[in-house]
């Protein structure tokens, strides 16, 4: 259990006070200790009305709350620091300038609003921080701990969007990160207040540190990183049974709970280390992984159409559902959400149906059944069918259509998620934030373009929503998005270019972005 620190100073003093611990009244006392502390303080109402309190926290201990308050919080200026606050925002926010409607600057600077947000400081303005062992210990000058790495969710569009608009910020989370690997041993899961809670599956740290490889921003150590990644891939923990992953080639529903998700999701994470030991050279660890990257195949079903479970026999488990969220087999979804999660394979997917022919037919039908089956998990919603915008699964895939040579269906169905499931209301989500990926899908889809492997430092194109969009880099450059002839009925594109050259196979590259220019839609 992790303790939280505070010190309270207030702007005139208190006149009495009651200590409790639970029910015990401590009398007089100006000390109490316990577990279940209470105090009520009462003011001198002739020294007017106005009471002003200032609250500094630490997660380390008492002295890094006293030291926080003085270095932040020194004054009783209030509207010093609402302009303060205001002013922080307003450079955050300014990464990115669009042109558009009142409504559409709302939607996508709150969604900026909310990616940056988090993972939180963990560490004291000194760079004091507690580590897993519940240890106390120092960043280097100029560094801060962070926590709340809601990985499972972020992985996807937020921590490239890190990556790309923040990149000293996201080399710090890959720090950090690697330190959690040192201490803890291997790399965070669902890390909470500088902890691991598990509450998802997939070792999804690993695509971010990739992301962050394959970017090549500064910052970071690349061996270290890269040996935590192949540390987390082959050092067995809760839900990563990898001596079994290795030796069935897919992970046995009698062996694993959530065996078919896990699967799926580890072999992306394989992937993902499979593409940095290709970039360092490490070929035999490339061979290891990009091979275990395959093994999502051993589950797919030619006969249903489903990736399913098997037992440690190899044989189909019966009672299989593709409608139903109560299938064991996998996490907040059914199959029909989780049979597109081969980003690292796209066309390998579209092989499993034949051809691109078949797996149309097949892409088609998630977008337009709408048969349930029993009770719908409570993290699906936003639905066009069996897609479901409002859980983090379904997030890529209105993006396979531009690997089976339908891009304008790819763009219809990114139109018809930015209109339907975002709006400028306190409840103006189909789902639950996650810690930013919502907004992230949003913001990087009106952009005109998507992480859809994310780990891989590129982006397949979709369709932007606004005539001009710039993203002002780090680097000092702008990357200017342009859309000609965009109306809110145009959102089919004719022709893109970057710098002037036509982009034929709809990817682009982050190195391509920071070199800055012009990416330039033409809609028809």
């Amino acid at each position: 259990m992790r303790k939280v620190y505070f010190r309270a100073e207030f702007s005139r003093p208190f006149k009495q006070h009651l200590l409790m611990n639970g029910g015990l009244n401590v009398g007089k006392s100006d000390v109490v200790n316990g577990r279940t502390l209470r105090a009520a303080l009462s003011f001198d109402p002739k020294e007017g009305n106005e009471l002003m309190i200032k609250v500094a926290i630490s997660p380390v201990d008492n002295f890094g709350a006293r030291t926080n308050m003085y270095a932040e919080a020194q004054s009783w200026d209030f509207d010093g620091y609402v302009k303060a606050a205001h002013d922080t925002w307003q450079r955050e926010l300014s990464r990115i300038d669009i042109e558009g409607t009142n409504e559409q600057k709302t939607i996508f600077y709150t969604g900026l609003y909310h990616v940056l947000m988090q993972p939180n400081t963990m560490s004291d303005v000194v760079g004091r921080y507690m580590d897993t062992n519940f240890e106390i210990k120092q960043m280097p000058p100029g560094q801060t701990y962070h926590s709340t790495f809601s990985l499972w969710d972020t992985f996807r569009a937020a921590h490239p969007l890190y990556t790309l608009i923040a990149p000293d910020i996201a080399a710090q989370f890959v720090r950090d990160m690697v330190l959690h690997h040192q201490t803890y041993g291997y790399l965070p899961i669902w890390d909470l207040w500088g902890q691991d809670n598990y509450c998802m599956i997939g070792n999804h740290a690993i695509p971010v540190l990739a992301d962050a490889i394959m970017a090549e921003i500064p910052g970071i150590d690349v061996e270290a990183t890269y040996q935590a990644m192949v540390e987390s891939s082959t050092r067995s923990h809760f839900n990563s049974p990898f001596e079994i992953w290795e030796q069935y080639g897919y992970l046995p529903q009698t062996l694993q709970d959530e065996s078919v998700s896990i699967t799926m999701e580890q072999a992306f994470d394989d992937a993902c280390v499979a593409l940095v030991a290709k970039k360092l050279g490490k070929m035999d660890d490339y061979e290891r992984f990009y091979r275990r990257s395959m093994f999502y195949k051993n589950l797919f079903d030619p006969e249903m159409g489903f990736f399913r479970p098997k037992d440690e026999k190899g044989n189909w488990m019966e009672g299989f559902d593709p409608l139903s969220y109560e299938q064991p087999c996998f996490v907040e979804g059914n199959a029909w959400q989780y049979m597109w999660f081969v980003p690292q394979d796209p066309q390998g997917l579209i092989d499993l149906f034949g051809g691109k022919k078949g797996f149309l037919k097949k892409l088609d039908e998630n977008f337009s059944l709408t048969a349930t089956s029993g009770e719908v998990n409570g993290n699906a919603s936003g639905f066009i069918g069996q897609y479901a915008h409002g859980n983090e699964p379904s997030h890529h895939t209105v993006y396979l259509y531009n690997f089976a040579g339908k891009p304008e269906r790819t763009q219809e169905l990114v139109e018809q998620v930015r209109s339907e499931f975002y709006r400028a209301t306190p409840c103006g989500y189909a789902g639950n934030d996650d810690c930013g990926q919502m907004s992230a899908w949003y913001i990087f889809s009106s952009l005109g373009f998507y992480p859809f492997h994310a780990g891989s430092a590129e982006y397949v194109i979709g369709t932007p929503l606004f005539t001009k969009a710039t993203l002002h880099l780090e680097n000092g450059k702008d990357f200017v998005i342009t859309a000609k002839n965009k109306t809110p009925e145009r959102i089919h594109v004719k022709s893109v270019k970057l710098n002037g050259k036509p982009i034929k196979d709809y990817t682009l590259t982050h190195q391509q972005i920071m070199a800055g220019g012009t990416l330039e839609f033409i809609m028809k």
